[in-house]
């Protein structure tokens, strides 16, 4: 937390934020018992004080209840707010070139099932 200069009242603040966005935007009842391991915000707090425009990273303490936000979706329908997991840039790489070969090798095996 140090290494975000966030306070404990910020933190309560932000996760107060994130609560109220799960429930009244995405749709997830009784968001306020999920359980984070981590609440915290993005970037600098701007000069009047304001928190809006931040992004916030959350770790969830249960897996189950990522699954369940994340089964809601990615973007909140009628909103501009994206939800999106937070995952290294090698493993991102590696989950590319996997889908890729997956659906090479997919294609090839359908188009040899029907080319006779």
């Amino acid at each position: 937390m140090s290494q975000h200069n966030a306070t404990s009242s910020q933190s309560e603040e932000t996760k107060d934020v994130l609560v109220d966005f799960l429930e009244n935007v995405v749709g997830i009842e009784e968001a306020k018992n999920i359980e984070f391991q981590l609440v915290h915000r993005l970037g600098k707090l701007k000069n009047d004080g304001r928190n809006g425009g931040r992004t916030i990273i959350e770790r969830f303490q249960r897996f189950s209840d990522k699954e369940r936000v994340f089964k809601q979706g990615s973007k909140p329908k009628g909103t501009d707010f994206r939800m999106f997991e937070d995952i290294p840039k090698e493993l991102h790489q590696k989950r590319k070139a996997h889908t890729f070969i997956h659906t090479y090798i997919h294609t090839l095996y359908f188009h040899s099932n029907f080319t006779e």
